[in-house]
């Protein structure tokens, strides 16, 4: 979850500077993720968060794209939304670590090779900066920010005796 909305906040945020309008979305609020978890089941909470959004009309089929991460390639929870984005006519890809057993057949599926779930969330965000960059939008340098906000100044302290 926590890799989805920093690689959402960053394509949305590098998008918008480079005057790209996409808007990258994730299931952000807490109070939500609890309420549909304890309404529906942890293993329904993706898959009733996007049929609600499709109700709601915040998702065009045309311009929408399920991605779903994975570190295991067959998370109950996020395989669904696989199945439901093939049923509802929504282009969606996989991002696993290991190579799904269930996914549905002609799903896009980039698979990590990884044995630790910290690698995959790594390759994982670093493919999303890789999508930014192949959209025209860039991350800021270390240096060009640097220079951008000022160097910090250094604090004189007084020697401790």
């Amino acid at each position: 979850m926590a890799v989805g909305n920093h690689a959402a906040d960053d394509c949305t945020r590098l998008f918008a500077k480079a005057g790209i309008k996409k808007h990258i979305s994730t299931l952000e609020s807490q109070c939500l993720i609890t309420s549909i978890a304890n309404d529906y089941g942890y293993n329904n909470l993706f898959l009733n968060w996007l049929s609600l959004a499709k109700e709601t009309g915040k998702m065009d089929g045309k311009k929408v794209m399920v991605v779903a991460l994975s570190c295991s390639g067959n998370s109950k929870n996020v395989i669904s939304c696989l199945h439901w984005a093939e049923k509802n006519g929504f282009k969606s890809a996989l991002i696993s670590g290991q190579t799904s057993l269930v996914k549905p057949d002609g799903i896009n599926e980039v698979m990590l090779d990884c044995q630790y779930f910290h690698t995959v969330e790594v390759l994982t965000l670093i493919l999303f900066y890789e999508l930014i960059h192949a959209c025209g939008a860039s991350c800021p340098s270390i240096k060009a920010e640097v220079i951008r906000k000022g160097a910090a100044e250094s604090i004189d302290r007084k020697p401790t005796e």
